[in-house]
């Protein structure tokens, strides 16, 4: 998990309910950085409250919201450990943790509760680069569906669990990170960096909550672009089956 400034104040509740699952984490790590960058401000020393599970808060430098997996991933690379990743403003049904882990198997080492397979990338009119554009698209959600789907893309802080044996080491490349932008957006990198299917599982109706916030987050006007970039890691295959789900999304609506 990666901690920004103005949600520190959902720690006791994060770590709170992720004692209470029915199958608790065997370890949680914390990761936060002295420096501002985008909607974080910084945080100088992250204490951390009382729990009974072993929580660790781990300085790194600031990438965005990758920071949930990048550090995390290269710590345990060489382990047969599942990673689990979680947002910093959300809470879990009692199951979570057992339910995505009873998942995981030889077909599915990718499990989480949302992700899309729909996307275009299009030459913005203005800049003239090519950005990343969802217009229409399906996200689906563990709660609307029985059985697992699918999915090209799975929402990383959505309760994405993976093996991190799983992970291509070019993740850790610091020349590629820069080059995709990955400071503005980290969900297709992940996918494009572990190169097996990925499923979205069913869940109850009421599987997470919504934790309040101080302050509203909005996407920064590089995510486009970024997510473009990064999409090209998937390869023209994916790209043009991204595409052509979305041609279909579009003629249903029509």
């Amino acid at each position: 998990m990666a901690i920004i400034a103005s949600r520190v104040c959902n720690i006791p509740a994060i770590l709170k309910n992720l004692a209470r699952q029915s199958r608790p984490p065997d370890k949680v790590l914390l990761h936060f950085s002295n420096e501002p960058w985008h909607h974080d401000d910084g945080i100088s020393n992250l204490r951390l409250p009382a729990s009974p599970l072993d929580v660790e808060a781990v300085c790194v430098p600031n990438t965005g919201s990758s920071r949930k997996y990048l550090f995390a991933a290269e710590r345990y690379r060489r382990t047969k450990a599942s990673i689990l990743l979680l947002d910093d403003d959300l809470t879990w049904e009692r199951g979570l943790i057992e339910n995505l882990h009873d998942h995981q198997n030889a077909y599915r080492r990718v499990v989480g509760t949302r992700g899309w397979s729909q996307f275009q990338i299009v030459e913005d009119q203005l800049s003239g680069e090519m950005i990343f554009q969802r217009p229409n698209a399906v996200t689906v959600i563990g709660k609307n569906i029985y059985k697992p789907a699918e999915v090209i893309v799975t929402s990383s802080g959505w309760a994405t669990m993976f093996y991190a044996e799983d992970v291509n080491c070019r993740m850790f490349d610091s020349g590629l990170q820069k080059a995709v932008s990955l400071g503005y957006s980290d969900e297709v990198f992940l996918s494009a960096m572990i190169p097996y299917r990925k499923f979205v599982i069913p869940m109850s109706k009421g599987f997470y909550r919504k934790l309040k916030t101080p302050t509203a987050l909005f996407r920064d006007p590089h995510t486009a672009r970024a997510k473009a970039l990064q999409a090209q890691l998937l390869g023209d295959d994916v790209i043009r089956r991204a595409a052509a789900y979305l041609e279909v999304s579009d003629a249903v609506l029509a």
